[in-house]
Parts: structure tokens; sequence; C-alpha cells
């Protein structure tokens, strides 16, 4: 079996990944006694490509290369959904390393991370140290989406360990999202307040933080809580203002995530001036790294691109650069699908469900469901009553097959919210 499986280098680079083959992983695992780290990502996903074309092919992993069984698991395609539901997503991309005979977690790490973050989560996989073992459990309880026994192993991991941990960051991001994902805002908000000095400040980690803190400000009930938050994070000191005064060390995703965070924050402030001018350094630098890039690579600047283009009022701008990326990928269901949206967004309809139907016959999985919403809500916005129910309709036939724990949820309400308004409609 394991001989049929075929190996490639991601990006080029040193560590040969099965793709797909979850099982085979474990397999060779056993057989090998090495440890199997396991990349959870999908091709709609800018900070899963960036980090293969980047991070993970960085020749000096060469050491690192036979220490582990490496699988890459696209997490739309259904023969991976076993292995989703074992190991859950805490955003994309999420890494793990687990134990190839038990499956127990022994690392993970969600999100972008930096060449010696990378580092850090290998070696925590290999050897736990004191720290770590706090943290391990509560890895393990987040795969398990045991969320509240999670966010109170982050927060003693957090507390046990010493300033220089270095699993600090990526420790202290998770614990605030872990709140976030269940809605304690008030406490996530507090805690970020709290913490605000121990944020990274040189790494992705600081811009995660910021947004973890940020979308919890939004939501806290406690008065001016919100209020205080973001004038915090928006201080000269704050870990995200401090990033973006060096940012060289970033890649071009993560800069643009950077960006994008620090536009919200200053738009939540009531600083429109100054989100306009940090929205078009992002569209300047997305530019500038797309006309560099060959098509392949682009992918990890589409939607990035899409959004703070359509930000600016300069949708139709980019639009030949997408178009053509569409054209040089005619396999990959997510060019059309940005393509489409910025058309949408343009007022191109009939040019945006043409790209949404291209998208449509190449999408696969739970992504599919969002490319049919997208495909119904340009009809509807056409006015066809019949072409629409039958548009939403698809999106919840085609959600019926999909198991539940890779089943969108929004799309069902969307689904069903649109279906509930064009019965009123004469």
């Amino acid at each position: 079996m394991l001989a049929l499986i075929v190996t490639l280098l991601a990006a080029g680079g040193p560590l040969p990944w099965l793709h797909d083959a979850y099982d085979a992983a474990l397999e060779q695992g056993r057989a090998a006694s090495k440890p199997v780290v396991v990349d959870l990502w999908a091709p709609w996903c800018h900070t899963c490509l960036s980090m293969q074309q980047t991070v993970l092919a960085d020749p000096a992993l060469a050491d690192v290369a036979d220490a582990f069984v490496w699988v890459a698991l696209d997490t739309d395609k259904p023969v991976n959904f076993p292995a989703v539901e074992r190991l859950k997503p805490g955003a994309w991309p999420t890494f793990y390393i687990v134990d190839a005979t038990s499956q127990a977690v022994l690392a993970r790490q969600v999100g972008s991370a930096s060449p010696a973050e990378w580092r850090a989560f290998l070696a925590a996989g290999r050897q736990a140290a004191p720290a770590e073992q706090g943290l391990r459990a509560a890895e393990a309880a987040a795969a398990a989406g045991k969320l509240d026994e999670a966010a109170g192993l982050y927060a003693a991991a957090l507390a046990q360990a010493g300033p220089t941990w270095p699993r600090r960051a990526a420790a202290l991001t998770d614990w605030l999202g872990t709140l976030y994902h269940l809605e304690r805002y008030d406490e996530c908000a507090h805690g970020a307040l709290a913490r605000l000095a121990e944020a990274a400040s040189g790494t992705s980690a600081a811009a995660d933080f910021t947004a973890y803190a940020l979308e919890c400000a939004g939501q806290a009930r406690e008065a001016n809580l919100g209020a205080r938050l973001r004038i915090a994070l928006a201080a000269p000191d704050a870990p995200l203002t401090r990033l973006l005064a060096a940012p060289s060390a970033l890649t071009v995703d993560d800069h643009s995530d950077a960006l994008r965070i620090r536009r919200e924050l200053l738009d939540a402030l009531g600083d429109a001036d100054g989100a306009k001018k940090v929205a078009q350094q992002q569209y300047a630098l997305l530019v500038d790294a797309w006309d560099r890039s060959v098509p392949r690579a682009r992918m990890a600047y589409g939607w990035p691109l899409a959004e703070v283009s359509v930000y600016l009022g300069r949708g139709a701008d980019i639009l030949p650069r997408l178009q053509q990326t569409a054209k040089d990928l005619p396999t990959e269901y997510d060019p059309p699908y940005r393509l489409a949206w910025v058309l949408q967004q343009v007022g191109q309809r009939y040019a945006a469900l043409a790209a949404a139907r291209q998208a449509e016959g190449l999408a696969y999985g739970p992504r599919k469901g969002r490319v049919l919403a997208l495909a119904a809500t340009i009809i509807q916005a056409g006015g066809d009553v019949a072409a629409s129910r039958a548009a939403w309709e698809a999106v919840l036939a085609w959600q019926a097959t999909l198991p539940e724990n890779v089943r969108l949820a929004s799309l069902d309400s969307q689904a069903r919210k649109a279906l509930e308004s064009l019965t009123k409609v004469k």
C-alpha cells in the first residue's frame, strides 16, 4: 500500500509529504517509530498556501525531514473527513504532531508560524519539556472539541511557563482564540488587556493575538471594555504596532494580514483616513507580490487582494489579474471563485455568474457549498424568483451530502433565510 503513495516535496522543499493519506502516514510512522506531522489545509486558505510556499519549503528543514512522517490533508476532500473529525482545525491551517500508534496529540500549531516558531513546534512534538506537558493537554482537549477544558488548560500552561518559553506566543494566542470561540467575550477582552505586554511583537502571532482581541472587543458587554481594548491595541507600544514598524521578517501573506487587522482596528476606532492609508499599503504590497509570482503562488494572494481592492473601490482594477490566473490554473476552483466575487461586487452580474459556474464545476466538499451560495446570491440579485429558489435549494441539497462535522451551518441558515424571503415575493 505504502509503495503506491506518491510523495512530493512541498513547494520544492525538503519535506517528503504524503498527500491525503492519513492512515498510510500512521502506518508508516508505526513502522519507523516516528511521530506524524499533519498539515490540515485547503486550496482556498491563503495562509495555508503561504506556509507551504515559504516556511515549509525552507531548505534548512532538511535536518528534520527524517525525524517525522509528513502528511498534508486537504480538509475539503471526503477522503479526509474522518481525520478532520478526529483532529479538529482551530483555524486554517492547523498543524498537528500525533503519536503514530495512539494518535495522541503531541503538539498543535494554529495558523501561520515563523521559522523559529515552526522549529519550536517540531521540538515540542519530539520531546515535551515540563512547560509543554500542560500545553499538550490543552492542545489535546482543543483537538477533541473540548473547548471549555482547553481554555483552562491553556491558562494553566501559561501560568506555569516562564517568560522565555519558546511556545508562549502560540499558547497565548490559542488561549485567546479559545475564549473567542466559546463566546466568552468579556473574559477574552480582559485577558487581552492583562496580557498585552506579553504578546510577541516580532512574528505573525502579534497579528493573530490582535485579531482575536479585536473581535472580542466588538462583542464585549461590559461598559467601555471594548473601547479601552481597542485604544490599547492601537497604542505605539502595542504588539501589532511594533510588528508593522519592522515587518521585514514577515512573509507577504503575514504582512498583508497584519495590515488588514490594523485597518480593521482603525475603522473600529473611527479613523477612516488612517484605515484607508493602511489599505493602500496592503494593496501595493499584494500587487507587487502578485506581479512577481508564478501563477500557482498567486493563489496565496487571491482573497487578500480581492478583499482590499473592493474595500478601496478598486475591484475593477484587479480583474485582468484574476482573469489571467483563472486561465493559467484551469483545474483550480479558487481563482474563478475569487474572480466571481469581485465581478459581483463591481456589478458585472452575468460575468460573475459565469465565473461562479466555472468554480462550481471544479469545487468539492464544504467549499462547493460556498460557491453554490455565491451563485445563488448573484442569481437572486437578478430578480428571477424561480431560478433563485432553485439555486438556494441546490445549496441545501449539497449541504445535505456532507457529514455533520464538516458541514457549514451558516450556509444552511443563509439558504433557508433566502428561501423564506422568496416565498414572500409575489
